[in-house]
């Protein structure tokens, strides 16, 4: 076989969001292994440092309508991964029109490319935290609007017959859109000398951006050769501990000053609801991608 046709035979894939901390493990994700099935292409404003060499690059603006339409009708991907968000509450709540364009609206027209599979990046934060878990097929009832926008991006999804994948809170190192994992913000403060309030009343299943970029390159590669497979995943780590006992854990690993950390309660934060239990029951990644959701040790790892 000639270079030509083995290029011909890579799976076309499409990335929104790849600049934000999902995006930078997916790309190293991709770095370790599996870039060789696909030609991707990664979608934003800007060019991304970390898919140099991995991927090539198209610049959109996802506020413009049919932006994304165009796109894809331009290079016709057979795979689609929407990671851009506007994910912090209080951008939602202030502007909450451009939100919704970029966590949901955007793809709307895309069902008119049906052999294309679109992958709906998503978050735990579609649940009111009232159950002590929560498994694939319950039903979402968020307390804010960015939860709100997830679950518009969800219904779209679902409509095309895409994929959608919740995650919980990231950890991982800064990406080049300025955010980071949870675990990269508490350090960077820890390491200044500043004290941190941390819940003792929140729970999380924290997962590495590392771990999750892994699992979803597993789940794109069973999407090359089962088209049909729809529907939800949780990828989500196996402890589900509060803020502050995440704090705790990451000052025992990078041996950082615990007396800095402040425990503080929901009750006292009044600007935003927050859900106080999200834990994520990842049977069906277990059953499907024979995935094993990692410890937090293994996730406050770098390199794990």
């Amino acid at each position: 076989m000639n270079n030509h046709a083995a290029r011909a035979q890579k799976v076309k894939l499409l990335i929104t969001g790849a600049s934000g901390v999902l995006g930078l493990g997916l790309a190293e994700a991709f770095q370790v292994g599996g870039v060789s099935d696909f030609a991707i292409v990664v979608a934003g404003r800007q060019q991304v440092s970390c898919w140099e060499g991995l991927a090539d690059f198209r610049q959109v603006d996802l506020l413009k309508p049919n932006a994304l339409i165009s796109l894809v009708d331009e290079i016709n991907p057979q795979i689609l991964i929407h990671a851009a968000a506007i994910s912090s509450l209080i951008d939602c709540r202030i502007d909450p029109e451009r939100a919704l364009q970029i966590n949901a609206n955007c793809l709307s027209g895309l069902e008119r490319f049906p052999d294309l599979t679109v992958i709906g990046i998503s978050s735990d934060q579609v649940f009111n935290g009232q159950e002590i878990n929560y498994s694939e097929d319950a039903i979402p009832s968020p307390v804010h609007f960015y939860g709100e926008t997830k679950v518009a991006m969800e219904q779209l999804v679902k409509t095309m017959g895409g994929v959608v994948v919740r995650l919980p809170l990231l950890l991982g190192a800064a990406a080049q859109s300025g955010k980071a994992g949870a675990d990269f913000e508490l350090i960077r403060k820890l390491q200044a000398g500043e004290n941190v309030n941390l819940f003792c009343d929140e729970f999380r299943t924290p997962l590495s951006s590392r771990a999750a970029g892994a699992v979803l390159v597993d789940l794109l590669s069973l999407l090359v050769t089962e088209k049909k497979l729809a529907g939800v995943f949780h990828f989500a780590g196996a402890e589900c501990v509060s803020r502050f006992e995440l704090g705790k854990a990451i000052c025992e690993y990078h041996h950082l000053d615990q007396s800095l950390l402040q425990s503080s309660y929901l009750s006292e934060f009044s600007k935003t609801p927050r859900p106080p239990r999200l834990s994520l029951k990842c049977e069906r990644a277990q059953n499907v991608l024979s995935w094993r959701p990692p410890n937090l040790r293994q996730c406050l790892d770098p390199k794990g």
